[in-house]
């Protein structure tokens, strides 16, 4: 009686582990590719555009951008360049991870025109709306220069078919991606 009684303990606690195995899930799944999951956010109720955190969903913040270092407006054919190599002209554009929001809407003063990752290739001037309206160009109108130099011929277009800005795995910066060869092609600083 003994053994048949723990034989239906032991089958009856492997039935039940399998039961919360099979339900957990992973939390930032739910987030897109160039956001965060913020368990802080989360557990406030924010995201997802509630409380002045535009994203896609509870609990997600935005945090890959663009951001021009002169103030200038981004224009179709800038370069996405690496950090510490915008020095030489008007055309580049910092990229840039960052957990607060960096974007504005205009240029004036000593803020530097940024925007903000919005979908795989969107760009909007705001991070605080839930679905911004003022989208300034597609990520498919601009290039990467993965060298950063003064030569545009080592720039390439970006392809929203192969490529992607996302965070990555540890979360320390944005890269863009490129999903045919499985390679980064930028990272970004970090503020």
């Amino acid at each position: 009686m003994a053994v048949a009684a723990g034989v239906v303990i032991v089958a009856i606690t492997n039935n039940a582990q399998d039961d919360l195995e099979a339900q957990q899930t992973d939390i930032g799944a739910k987030c897109e590719p160039w956001e965060i999951y913020d368990a802080t956010l989360a557990a406030n109720g924010r995201g997802g555009g509630n409380g002045g955190v535009g994203s896609s969903a509870e609990g997600c913040l935005r945090v890959c951008y663009l951001r021009h270092e002169r103030n200038a407006t981004i224009d179709a054919g800038d370069h996405i360049v690496p950090p510490g190599t915008s020095t030489d002209g008007w055309e580049r554009l910092d990229f840039v991870m960052s957990r607060t929001n960096i974007a504005t809407a205009t240029s004036a003063g000593s803020h530097k025109t940024a925007v903000v990752v919005t979908g795989n290739d969107t760009l909007a001037l705001s991070n605080d709306d839930e679905n911004p309206t003022a989208f300034t160009h597609r990520l498919s109108a601009l290039e990467v220069d993965s060298n950063g130099g003064t030569d545009q011929t080592d720039a390439v277009d970006f392809d929203d078919d192969n490529m992607i800005i996302k965070v990555a795995t540890n979360q320390e910066y944005c890269h863009i991606w490129n999903n045919t060869t499985n390679e980064e092609i930028i990272r970004s600083s970090r503020e």
